[in-house]
């Protein structure tokens, strides 16, 4: 039998009772009802913060390789140059960034 249904995740008293015990009164059930659902609810509200910063970091990281200059690849160095202007690559003056 089924207490309550939180972000798709059901808490019954079965569950309740292996949990918390068996023989539980009334008010019991209920506590170990309302701490169930407020924890499922905690890992569901983590669960879509974590997806939120994995989406930030995947534009930012997206952000970073459009910025890069495509003749060093972000690096501000080319190495095959070294012995012209210690390397700095040309096309973006060493700082790595698109022009």
């Amino acid at each position: 039998m089924a207490i309550a249904t939180v972000d798709g995740i059901e808490v019954d008293d079965s569950w309740i009772k292996q949990l918390f015990g068996i023989g539980l009164t009334p008010e019991e059930t209920q506590r170990a009802q309302e701490a169930a659902t407020a924890y499922a609810s905690a890992c569901a509200q983590a669960e879509a913060e974590a997806q939120q910063a994995k989406a930030r970091l995947a534009q930012h990281q997206a952000e970073a390789r459009a910025n890069r200059c495509k003749k060093c690849g972000g690096t501000g160095l080319l190495p095959q140059y070294a012995h012209r202007n210690n390397g700095s690559c040309y096309r973006c003056g060493g700082t790595g960034e698109a022009i």
